[in-house]
């Protein structure tokens, strides 16, 4: 259900009798009610919200790359097991296809 006019698009406060430029008092967020911006009629909200949700799937695979390679380094030192690094070698290449696969599919979305 979409929110009445004039309600904060960070997290839905009552704008109404504020100033008409300031910050919500509720969470902080910058808005304008002249331009809309900052509020439930700022039409680059939502772009915004999808464009952070992909980078962040992306640093979340490339973090799980980076871990798994790590976890895999730090086991062989302590059990002079080279195999294992081979299996964190081998899961850090599946983490970093997945995170390019993510990150050039959400680039091609609107």
């Amino acid at each position: 259900m979409p929110l009445p006019k004039n309600h904060c698009s960070n997290c839905g406060y009552d704008l109404g009798g504020l100033a008409e430029v300031g910050s919500c008092p509720e969470c902080g967020n910058l808005y304008n009610m002249r331009s809309g911006a900052g509020t439930d009629r700022d039409v680059s909200a939502a772009p915004r919200g999808r464009e952070m949700l992909r980078s962040v799937n992306t640093v979340l695979m490339l973090i799980a790359a980076v871990g798994s390679l790590a976890i895999s380094a730090l086991i062989m030192l302590a059990t002079d097991n080279r195999r294992v690094l081979g299996v964190g070698i081998v899961m850090t290449v599946v983490f970093l296809l997945i995170a390019a696969t993510v990150w050039i599919r959400d680039r091609n979305e609107p």
